[in-house]
C-alpha cells in the first residue's frame, strides 16, 4: 500500500503551470489538464467534484481494512527503532481510528508515509 495524492504531483503542477492560461481553463470544467491526465487513475466521481475533497469517510475505512498492517507497520516501527515516534501511542491512535473516533490523519498518514519510504529504502 502507497499513499497516493495525484493532484499534488509536482510534474503534473509543473506540466499544467507551464501552459497559457487560455489552455488551462475551458469553462465550465473544473481542471480540465488534471482530468485529463488523470482520468483512468482517479475515481470519476472526484475528477468531476467541484469542492475540495473531504476525505476522512476513507481514511476510516482504511484504517478498519488495513488494521492488521497497519499495526504490523507500527509494532516493528523503523521510526520507532530511530527514537522518533513512541510505538504504543502510535498504536493507540489507529486503534481509536478503528473503532471511528477521532484521530489526527494528516500527522498519521504522513507517518506511515515516512514509515513505508524507510522500510523501501536500501541503506549502505
Amino acid at each position: 500500500m502507497w499513499p497516493q495524492a495525484p493532484f499534488l504531483d509536482s510534474d503534473v503542477i509543473r506540466a499544467c503551470a507551464a501552459l497559457p492560461a487560455h489552455l488551462r481553463a475551458a469553462p465550465p470544467a473544473f481542471k480540465p489538464l488534471l482530468g485529463a491526465a488523470l482520468a483512468d487513475l482517479v475515481p470519476a466521481p472526484v475528477l468531476a467534484r467541484r469542492t475540495k475533497g473531504d476525505y476522512g469517510d476513507e481514511d476510516y475505512q482504511g484504517a478498519r481494512a488495513c488494521a492488521r498492517e497497519l499495526r504490523g507497520l507500527l509494532v516493528d516501527s523503523r521510526l520507532a527503532e530511530l527514537g522518533v515516534v513512541e510505538p504504543s501511542a502510535v498504536v493507540a491512535a489507529l486503534d481509536r481510528a478503528v473503532m471511528g473516533l477521532r484521530v489526527p490523519f494528516p500527522a498519521l498518514n504522513r507517518l506511515l508515509a515516512a514509515e513505508i519510504w524507510l522500510r523501501n529504502t536500501t541503506w549502505n
